[in-house]
């Protein structure tokens, strides 16, 4: 479970790292997956990256996600 005020603030702070011009695709998605009972969200232009953690109880295999649909 993710307390979804935590997952906004946190998906918002992600995003003003990604780039919709990106030249490699996989530029403009945010990758998601849990570790050690957080939740990680990292995202990258390739010349910075973010990465946050939040709480999260539930285990979920990694995904790459578009970051504009988040």
């Amino acid at each position: 479970m993710i307390d979804a005020r935590e997952l906004r603030a946190a998906l918002k702070w992600a995003n003003k790292i990604v780039t919709t011009r990106a030249m490699l695709p996989i530029c403009t998605h945010a990758l998601l997956e849990s570790r050690d009972g957080s939740l990680v969200i990292r995202t990258t232009d390739l010349e910075v990256a973010a990465k946050i953690a939040i709480p999260c109880t539930d285990a979920i295999p990694p995904v790459a996600v578009p970051a504009k649909e988040l």
